[in-house]
Parts: structure tokens; C-alpha cells; sequence
């Protein structure tokens, strides 16, 4: 999805478990020019999550000009969050 003009570097991410067929979640990044172009590409996201309907869950995850969006198969124990909330922290 498209936001305020940028298009996301999307990666799939999985954990091996031998019981489930491959079934990666996905996150999307979003690197926009300014901190003000990251709030209006949310206000884009939050716009379009409105009238969707979900089989995955978004975590949202902002800091300066990056918006991260993880697409996590459960809503209640995402994954990847602690990952995602350490390498943030470590941005500038």
C-alpha cells in the first residue's frame, strides 16, 4: 500500500515450525522524507484500515521519518515486536 507518495520495502519473516505449512508474516517500511510526511502517511494508513477487513493484525511502529507496519498472524502474541521495538530504538 501506498502512502503519502512512498512505497514500502515489504520483507516476509517466518519462525520454522514444523507442524504449519510456510506462513510468513510480512512487515512493511515506510522511509518518508520528513517526520511531518511520516504523521500524513499514518493519517493514509489509518484512512485506508478504516472499512478493511483483516486475516492478519498491524502493529505500528514510528519514530522520526519511519513508519513500520508488522502483519502479525495472532493479536495477541505478535512475533516479532520486541525485534522491531529494539531496532527502533536504535535509530537516531
Amino acid at each position: 500500500m501506498k502512502l503519502n507518495d512512498v512505497v514500502p520495502e515489504v520483507y516476509s519473516v517466518e519462525v520454522p515450525v514444523e507442524e504449519e505449512p510456510y506462513s510468513p508474516e510480512f512487515i512493511h517500511f515506510y522511509i518518508f522524507n520528513s517526520e511531518k510526511d511520516r504523521i500524513n502517511g499514518t493519517k493514509d494508513f489509518n484512512k485506508h484500515m478504516e472499512s478493511a477487513q483483516f486475516t492478519t493484525f498491524p502493529f505500528l511502529y514510528e519514530k522520526g521519518n519511519v513508519f513500520i507496519v508488522y502483519w502479525s498472524k495472532t493479536k495477541d502474541d505478535p512475533l516479532f515486536t520486541k525485534p522491531i521495538e529494539t531496532a527502533l530504538e536504535q535509530l537516531k
